[in-house]
């Protein structure tokens, strides 16, 4: 590869299929934790720069502002851009004094030589944690082996199933964040502040603020069928919270747990962490198979399902299977836990009544979450319970952290309450059709290598790989995104046991219409002219 050299220790590779500004700042962040380019060293200007490179001007400024943004240089008003003295790096590891030679304690030998087992790719831990603490990656079904709590943000993989890089990747999810009324909010804040500071600023009710609670009981019997009253609804910091509480309350060790297959990878790792045996089962077309289920764990007290639109296929469960899911609950004394998680954003049909709305027995537990349809930062879910099961959750929650923000409770019971949720809820239905749309017409450039059906529901869509090799599509389509600069989420990455066809999980929510196109435009360049 054709490669430039500089007056300072550089070369940059001019065809190595990334953008020039990527490429120099990865080879100037190499030259500065090698020490090649030393703590203190002035660097050229970006014009003198980009002249002995043979690059243009805003390259070199645009490598220049990443290193500066995340700590490698320092710019200092008009004398130029001096490399950091103290790097990123060197921040992450904080010194500390070796630890005295000590003879293993007989409780802490685990193993039989001092340490936890170490498990997988993970290294033993240096200090005794226990068994639940151990982070630790792991295929998805599995046995369980002991319920690890400190799981990583993104699930492990087997060798072959993913080749997402590890570039912004385009999760599905993510909410328009700039179309959210942020002046609003701020005025609703200023006076909830306003009109009761000391109250805010005292301890909270752990179940929840209780305006918040009506307006959500509220919200949800017109919406969503659900049948509930205030008291039966209690706050969350987040739809994870409310499955763990719901783990923690309705399990005891070791007793089996059903989950979609594919599903929501944070439900399993909430599940495990409370103790439960997990039983992956597969999803069809009408939603989870209760005859695999029932074969699969026939001691199941919980299943944990997306029945309004199932996450990540998008499936709606049908009504024959919800009353059978209900039966089993009344007849095997089981509990289930219906994650309602975006049933707001449906672009054709009505959207289903909820589960809960057609319990009769008090077996199924509600649950919901304003991250996802307002914004991420608001730690904000709620659990709909049976009236019998809130005391108990009740002091889960209390034990579990006493209680969520009490001013961004206030807050959100007015956004709701004044009718503002639900004209934003319109609005953001309409701007994520039209997005659903623009996906939909963009991926007609790239029919020859898969098909998308369009959702009916949600805020993401499923391209299936066209056979045959389906499988060599998949993975020559997240290599050539990967030279776009930007990750795309195989399907197996929700997956267990399962084995879906190969296929692509096509977010549309967080992205303009305009760089939808140009996504997928540039997609379709880069496959130009390859095999499908």
């Amino acid at each position: 590869m054709a490669t430039r050299a500089t007056a300072f220790p550089l070369h940059l590779r001019l065809d190595h299929g990334k953008p020039l500004q990527q490429q120099l700042y990865w080879r100037l962040r190499e030259a500065i934790l090698q020490g090649r380019l030393r703590a203190g060293l002035r660097l050229p200007s970006s014009r003198s720069l980009a002249q002995e490179l043979g690059v243009a001007r805003n390259t070199v400024t645009a490598a220049f502002e990443m290193l500066v943004a995340e700590g490698y240089v320092r710019c200092r008003g008009g004398a130029g851009t001096f490399v950091c003295a103290e790097l990123p790096e060197a921040l992450l590891h904080a010194a500390t004094p070796a630890p005295p030679p000590s003879r293993p304690q007989p409780h802490d030998n685990v193993s039989g030589n001092g340490s936890l087992p170490a498990r997988g790719n993970s290294p033993a831990p240096r200090l005794r944690v226990s068994l639940r603490g151990r982070t630790h990656l792991q295929d998805w079904p599995g046995a369980d082996r002991g319920g690890q709590l400190a799981v990583r943000h993104r699930p492990a993989q087997a060798p072959g199933k993913d080749t997402t890089p590890s570039l912004p990747p385009l999760l599905p999810a993510g909410p328009a964040l700039e179309h959210f009324p942020v002046e609003l909010w701020g005025r609703l804040l200023a006076r909830c502040w306003r009109r009761s500071p000391l109250r805010l600023l005292a301890s909270g009710d752990p179940q929840g603020d209780c305006d918040l609670r009506q307006a959500i009981a509220a919200y949800l019997g017109s919406a969503r069928g659900v049948r509930c009253e205030a008291g039966q609804v209690v706050i969350t910091s987040g739809s994870q919270q409310a499955i763990d509480l719901a783990a923690r309350v309705l399990l005891n060790g070791g007793e089996q747990a059903w989950l979609e297959d594919p599903g929501y990878w944070g439900a399993r790792t909430a599940l495990r962490a409370a103790g439960a045996e997990l039983i992956a089962v597969p999803v069809d077309e009408e939603g989870l198979n209760l005859g695999d289920a029932l074969r699969r764990g026939p001691q199941a007290r919980l299943a944990l399902i997306t029945p309004s639109h199932q996450f990540p296929l998008g499936v709606t469960m049908s009504l024959a299977r919800r009353f059978e899911l209900l039966q089993w609950a009344a007849s095997h004394d089981g509990w289930i836990l219906e994650d309602d998680f975006d049933s707001e954003f449906r672009y054709t049909g009505l959207p289903q009544t909820a589960l809960q709305g057609l319990d009769t027995e008090g077996r199924v537990i509600y649950l919901g979450t304003f991250s996802r349809v307002l914004f991420p930062a608001l730690r904000i879910g709620y659990l709909v319970l049976p009236p019998d099961l809130v005391d108990a959750f009740v002091a889960a929650r209390a034990a579990a952290g006493w209680q969520s923000a009490v001013l961004e409770q206030q807050v959100l019971a007015r956004f709701i309450a004044e009718g503002h949720f639900g004209r934003h809820l319109r609005r953001m239905r309409h701007i994520y059709g039209e997005r659903r749309q623009a996906l939909l017409d963009a991926l007609q450039a790239l029919s020859g290598w898969l098909e998308a059906p369009p959702p009916d529901c949600g805020l993401h869509a499923i391209g299936w790989l066209r056979a045959p090799r389906a499988a060599a599509r998949l993975v020559r389509m997240q290599e050539a995104a990967r030279t776009c600069g930007y990750g795309l989420v195989s399907l197996a990455r929700f997956c267990g046991a399962a084995q879906p066809p190969p296929a692509l999980v096509l977010p549309f929510s967080a992205e303009d219409v305009r760089t939808i196109r140009r996504r997928i435009h540039l997609l379709a360049r880069t496959l130009q002219g390859a095999t499908p």
